[in-house]
């Protein structure tokens, strides 16, 4: 029986049967289920996208963590549709993204040998990279990212209050407290709270202790309410909470629901909790998927995906004052216009290859470049062989930072990257059964290209090459951010599905580039 009891639990937190549905219209919402690969790891997730939604339209972004023992799809199915609705009516992005092994690496202690399997993973990182994937994929709002979620969902959604509080500007977590392995962590930018829980959770004590899953500790927290007065001192809240009671929809579902605000917060992130008095380890207004008797009383009296969005509505995160920006070297921009100019000219040239400008590039224009920079610069070294003693003192970054400060040059190249030599990744993937459009021949693709997209690839290639440059990765779509290669085609995984921007070189994810002079 007790071993019975425990596969009901491990698959309670909102168990349905997988659905099969993707990118299937669902009223005013579309359902799509996709994969991102993560620490060499493909982590699943589900997205809720409104109907005619454009990427180019900033929207906000909702993370909902399933419990422990659930999945993305159980918890989607199991809230009667209130995030559906709620994305539908909002025209708000929801994503469900899927745990290890069914859970969260939340911070408390890895106990079951489930668990034991999240050993290593790191799910702040991954959600981390999620959201900036949604921007990138369909354009969320970086200032508007919140994450609410229960149980284990609800325990990582703190552990993202505290540690990703800058992409996170609120979070909701339900049936779950701070844990006690935090302890000594706050945000370092202030973040709104919201907490449901009931006060009968027999898993999850609203008084604090242990989570308990019959009998087995599953992690020592804090109280409901040591967790709120903790957390209204981060924003720094009034001490004294109002408390006011919420409708009483459901007078037999043995739970009565009080809605507690910390006012006179200092910061805009707000504070609030809805103490439900009875409720037990369920999502209120969603399913019951157990009984009574193992999860408590299943308050009806609200859906906490409107009360959730509703505080959420309230919170954006400011965005970080823009830092001065240096008056323009004329120096430097006198070597950024002699620098496309030269490659400008190269690329036009009738009789140019791709197998030409490599061997350019590669011997002869540092060369030149060295001559332009000692004829132009007004400090010592003042001579191209000066210049290459004082590059060989002082290492390959030396010299042009002593020479040029900190001055910018920005490449954004465009169109494919020509068939690179790096095979060691795209080999790894093939294996795997990812299946790569066969290139063409180095100077076939160079013959084919424009002549503009040639001199921008030419750009990338010194960028990558010469060793004149550092380059700090930000996440757009045109640089990988494995190998640094510049080009992406389409690829076609094992599955059927379509992974776009799968860089041709080495198989990695895309980024944008801001090089700057070293």
């Amino acid at each position: 029986m007790r071993t019975l009891l425990l596969c009901l639990l491990a698959a309670s937190l909102f168990v349905l049967p997988r659905t099969a549905s993707v990118a299937a219209p669902n009223g005013a919402v579309t359902v799509l289920d996709a994969m991102l690969v993560h620490e060499k790891r493909k982590r699943t997730y589900r997205l809720l996208v409104p109907s005619g939604h454009d990427k180019s339209s900033a929207v906000p972004l909702v993370l909902a963590l399933h419990g422990g023992g659930g999945t993305a799809t159980q918890l989607h199915g199991s809230t009667r549709g209130q995030f559906d609705r709620e994305a539908a009516t909002r025209g708000w992005i929801v994503a469900f993204p899927q745990g290890v092994a069914k859970g969260w690496n939340d911070g408390r202690p890895l106990v079951s040998r489930r668990d034991q399997q999240r050993k290593g993973v790191d799910d702040v990182a991954f959600l981390g990279a999620l959201i900036d994937h949604l921007h990138t994929t369909h354009g969320i709002d970086r200032s508007r990212v919140f994450s609410t979620g229960i149980s284990n969902g609800g325990f990582m959604s703190f552990r993202l209050g505290l540690e990703l509080s800058s992409k996170i500007a609120a979070i909701a977590p339900v049936t779950a407290n701070l844990a006690k392995v935090h302890d000594g962590k706050k945000p370092s930018k202030p973040v709104g709270l919201l907490v449901i829980n009931g006060t009968k959770d027999p898993l999850v004590p609203y008084a604090g202790g242990h989570v308990k899953v019959l009998g087995t500790k599953r992690g020592a927290i804090f109280s409901t309410d040591e967790t709120m007065k903790r957390w209204a001192a981060f924003n720094g809240c009034a001490a004294k909470p109002t408390t006011t009671a919420m409708p009483n929809k459901a007078p037999l579902d043995g739970a009565r629901p009080y809605r507690v605000v910390w006012p006179a917060c200092t910061t805009k992130a707000r504070v609030g909790l809805i103490r439900i008095e009875g409720g037990g380890h369920t999502w209120p207004g969603g399913k019951r998927n157990l009984p009574r008797l193992i999860v408590g009383a299943l308050c009806r009296d609200f859906d906490a995906a409107t009360e959730i969005f509703a505080f959420f509505a309230k919170h954006q995160r400011t965005p970080e004052a823009p830092k001065p920006v240096a008056a323009p070297d004329p120096l430097l921009a006198r070597v950024d216009a002699w620098l496309r100019t030269t490659i400008e000219a190269r690329v036009k040239q009738p009789r140019a290859s791709l197998s030409g400008i490599v061997v350019w590039t590669r011997r002869e224009l540092t060369e030149e470049l060295f001559t332009a920079m000692a004829t132009w610069s007004v400090i010592s070294p003042r001579t191209p062989d000066a210049a290459r003693v004082a590059w060989a003192t002082r290492g390959r970054a030396g010299w042009l930072e002593a020479g040029y400060g900190s001055g910018s040059f920005i490449v954004k190249p465009v169109g494919p990257r020509p068939p690179g030599t790096d095979r060691r990744r795209r080999t790894e993937l093939e294996k795997e059964g990812v299946r790569f459009p066969k290139p063409p021949t180095r100077d076939a693709w160079w013959a084919q290209t424009l002549p503009q997209d040639r001199m921008l690839w030419t750009l990338a290639y010194v960028v990558e090459n010469s060793g004149l440059f550092q380059i700090d990765g930000k996440p757009v779509l045109s640089m990988c951010a494995t190998c640094k290669g510049t080009g992406f085609q389409e690829a076609t995984l094992h599955d059927g599905s379509k992974a776009k921007y799968l860089c041709t070189r080495c198989g990695g994810l895309g980024k944008d580039a801001t090089v700057r002079f070293r």
